[in-house]
């Protein structure tokens, strides 16, 4: 069901980029917020675009996310590419169109109807290489979302819940339908092949130079500078001077990157390579 025309503020990421999905409920639990902002934010610093809906709850926290790391996202709207919906999302929407792309099949001028939203949900899906669903009940427009992944042919990922709680009842139907579990961006890159072949690429380029640490700047070398041993996330954290949050963002993307190996304790240390640290 290819829409006739898209309209597009901004710009889309080329079709040779990787991208994911990432979206859930309207009325997420804090933990979701933050896990969809982090998995976002790890993604678009792997080069990754991110795409989703703008709604309310985990698609903002995604696009927030991605634009953290001043990464490529795409908001594909149920209205006009010029309606800001909902409200108080608008200067949201002119971040990312200053800095990704809004998308439409909708005339511009056209206002939120609900039976849009469904429908363009097919276009989140078909954009991304997987869809990746964080909180959502039963009857979810987040399902609806994975239901066109999976017509399209494309790999769909879920966010394990607590038993009993409705946020939960959409991710643990899929992965009791087959799909892929998520914690952390390193299941999105070891399950989506587009992913692992970006993420392939990355590693070959680092491997050129062959120096560790060659390459990382800013937040990513302090954490592995403070990386002389075995160490907690805890003990990682107090020595950067982060938040735990924000180390294990970048300890997940530095393990994605090879450059650090995690032990059965959970404890992180500098990777091993031609025996040096």
């Amino acid at each position: 069901a290819p829409p006739p025309a898209l309209v597009v503020r901004g710009r889309v990421p080329p079709d040779h980029q990787p991208a994911v999905a990432i979206v859930g409920t309207r009325k997420p639990t804090l933990a979701g917020t933050a896990l969809a902002r982090r998995l976002a934010r790890t993604l678009s610093l792997l080069g990754i675009a991110v795409i989703s809906g703008m709604a309310r709850g985990i698609d903002t926290a995604a696009h927030e996310g991605a634009l953290a790391a001043d990464g490529d996202t795409v908001a594909v709207l149920g209205t006009g590419a010029d309606v800001v919906y909902p409200p108080e999302n608008g200067t949201l929407m002119e971040r990312i169109a200053a800095c990704g792309g809004i998308v439409s099949e909708q005339p511009c001028g056209m206002q939120a109807f609900p039976h849009a939203f469904p429908r363009r949900n097919r276009i989140i899906s078909g954009m991304s290489d997987a869809v990746v669903v964080v909180e959502g009940g039963a009857r979810s427009g987040a399902l609806i979302t994975a239901r066109w992944a999976l017509e399209q042919g494309r790999d769909v990922g879920a966010v394990p819940g607590f038993p009993g709680s409705f946020r939960s009842e959409g991710p643990n139907r899929l992965l009791r339908q087959g799909a892929f579990l998520v914690e952390d961006a390193l299941d999105v890159v070891t399950q989506v092949n587009r992913v692992a072949e970006r993420i392939a690429d990355l590693a070959r380029m680092r491997a050129a130079h062959d120096v560790p640490g060659h390459g990382l700047d800013g937040d990513a070398a302090r954490v592995y500078d403070v990386l002389a041993g075995a160490a907690s996330v805890d003990e990682i954290a107090a020595a950067s001077g982060f938040s735990i949050q924000h180390a294990q963002s970048i300890l997940t993307l530095l393990e994605i990157d090879g450059r650090i190996q995690r032990d059965d304790a959970g404890r992180y240390a500098r990777h091993v390579t031609h025996g040096q640290p």
